[in-house]
């Protein structure tokens, strides 16, 4: 799997500027990523799936706070189809 590491990735920086590109941030990324090649849709409410599997899977608990913040607020924002 390949992953753009531009400067508008999540995992490289946050809205605050924030650089979030470690370790344990690019794994748990990967894991929402993978999700899509497994077939949950990366439009609409049904990407609340791949958050969902993100923030349960183990790799999360390892990444930083302000990386959780982040992907827990995008989660809302998808499941409320804000985003």
């Amino acid at each position: 799997m390949t992953y753009n590491m531009s400067p508008i990735s999540i995992i490289a920086s946050t809205i605050n500027g924030n650089s979030q590109g470690t370790v344990e941030n690019i794994q748990n990324a990967a894991v929402h990523e993978g999700t899509h090649l497994n077939g949950v849709s990366g439009q609409g409410a049904a990407h609340a799936r791949s958050y969902q599997i993100q923030i349960e899977h183990p790799t999360f608990k390892n990444t930083t706070p302000e990386f959780k913040k982040e992907i827990k607020g995008a989660y809302e924002e998808v499941k409320a189809g804000r985003l």
